[in-house]
């Protein structure tokens, strides 16, 4: 994938379609030289004689008829650059055109077209950053709600490289003791005991099963937190999705079991963004398409991160109960408290058909069932809407704060090298325990260490290969 790293390269880096400015990236041994042939600096100045990580004024010369284009250039001399090599950026108007025709006369003067993720590459194999920090950078851009962009901000702090180093550091450590029993196997030297390796392992263990987070409950399609609104059929579930979102999603109707599939959606609020989900009905269907319907209702319960438990407030008849919204009917004050969702709102919907003295007399029966905090709305009018909103908006910042024991790892791939490396070091304190003495089992003890410390060398860099390369830069974009 990766052509050489001793080469010029040259890239649109800006993103793709036309804006105010856009960039255009060389890297490499000649990068200055080859901007100098396409950029003149005002006041007649050299971009050969510039200094490193300085700014310059002037004017891309787009043909010898003195057609050009304004431009302010940057000059980083290596080492001090994002890949460690000399790197030039030219940042002019931001059409596609003019960008590419820039990155054509670069090719011209001697740079090669850059590959997806060359740049970040080239960053990674010069020792410029790691193999996770640059799957942090690929997070960042395809980042595509706040949630993920504050996470993958947060991951390019470096922690979760530091947080592995620290582990895989203690694991050659043992390493090492193992290894030297081997060396030292006619000697009557024990340089760890059977106890202290497994009570050490157990220890590195656990560190893993921090850095991978709890595993989640149910597979999800977004990182985003999912908000159900739950409920009988007919209870007006449907019309606050529309209105929560401001624009008709479902198809809202006064018959009872209009809805039949999920339908979900984002929803943005104050205080971040969430999945808002519409189900069918939960009633007591059993069979046909209603009994499926609910069947899937109750699927969606169980990933909901919170649910938004939806009582029709035009029926006089105010069930105590409903089976969306079993053990815990409020909003709970320990969001680990309430099972299956984290949280949990009650809303009573269609008070714009109530009288004020028959909403007032909804909310006691409510209340006298144990329902003591109720948001009353009326979703066609747009009554207590505000409200609701607030309340969801409070509620999102509550879940991120309990999620707080969320994986460090980005990706898929970095899980499965953390899990790797936990199969290994349980096959470890399985020999362990069959034997009296380390001794006895050092050599295979010393391979399923090194195995675990390979494992978790693909997550830092320290192991890397053509095809760990080529996953890593797979999804990356041509210019970054």
């Amino acid at each position: 994938m990766i052509e050489g790293v001793s080469d010029t390269i040259a890239a649109i880096s800006s993103a793709h379609g036309p804006r105010a400015v856009g960039i255009v990236r060389l890297d490499g041994p000649e990068a200055i030289p080859v901007a100098a042939n396409l950029v003149a600096l005002d006041g007649g100045a050299a971009i050969e004689s510039a200094g490193g990580s300085t700014r310059h004024i002037g004017r891309v010369r787009l043909s010898p008829g003195g057609v050009d284009a304004p431009a302010v250039v940057y000059v980083f001399r290596a080492p001090r650059s994002y890949t460690r090599n000399d790197l030039v950026e030219i940042h002019t108007i931001g059409a596609p055109a003019l960008l590419s025709w820039i990155v054509r006369l670069a090719s011209a003067h001697g740079a090669r077209p850059a590959s997806p993720g060359e740049f970040t590459a080239r960053a990674c194999l010069n020792g410029a950053m790691s193999i996770a920090d640059a799957e942090t950078v690929a997070a960042v851009i395809r980042a595509d709600s706040d949630q993920d962009f504050a996470a993958a901000q947060a991951a390019r702090s470096g922690r979760t490289t530091r947080e592995v180093r620290r582990i895989a550091d203690e694991l050659a450590d043992l390493a090492a003791l193992v290894e030297a029993q081997i060396d030292f196997a006619d000697e009557p030297i024990e340089f760890i005991s059977a106890t202290e390796l497994v009570t050490r392992v157990a220890r590195l263990d656990e560190a893993l099963v921090r850095l991978c987070g709890p595993p989640p409950a149910q597979e999800r399609d977004s990182a985003l937190p999912r908000i159900l609104l739950a409920g009988p059929p007919n209870a007006g579930k449907s019309t606050l999705f529309n209105t929560l979102l401001g624009r008709e999603r479902a198809i809202t109707s006064p018959v009872a079991g209009t809805t039949r599939d999920v339908l979900a959606a984002k929803l943005v609020l104050a205080t971040g963004e969430a999945v808002l989900v519409d189900a069918a009905g939960i009633d007591d269907a059993d069979s046909g398409v209603a009994a499926q319907a609910r069947d899937a209702a109750l699927r969606e319960r169980d990933r909901a991160d919170m649910i938004v438990h939806v009582i029709d407030g035009s029926n006089p008849v105010i069930p105590a109960t409903e089976p969306a919204c079993d053990a815990a009917p409020e909003l709970a004050s320990d969001p680990a408290s309430a099972s299956p969702a984290g949280l949990r709102l009650v809303v009573l919907s269609k008070c714009d058909l109530l009288t004020d003295a028959d909403e007032r007399r909804r909310l006691e029966v409510l209340q006298a069932s144990g329902f003591s905090d109720v948001v009353p709305v009326g979703a066609l009018s747009g009554r207590g809407m505000p409200a609701l909103k607030d309340r969801l908006a409070d509620a999102l910042i509550r879940l991120r704060r309990s999620s707080g024991a969320v994986s460090a790892l980005l990706n898929a791939r970095q899980t499965q090298a953390v899990a790797t490396a936990r199969s290994a070091l349980g096959r470890a304190t399985e020999l362990v325990r069959s034997s009296a003495t380390v001794a006895d089992r050092s050599e295979l003890l010393a391979f399923e260490l090194r195995d675990a410390l390979d494992a978790l060398g693909t997550v830092t860099g320290a192991v890397t290969t053509d095809d760990l390369l080529g996953r890593v830069f797979a999804g990356f974009c041509i210019g970054k």
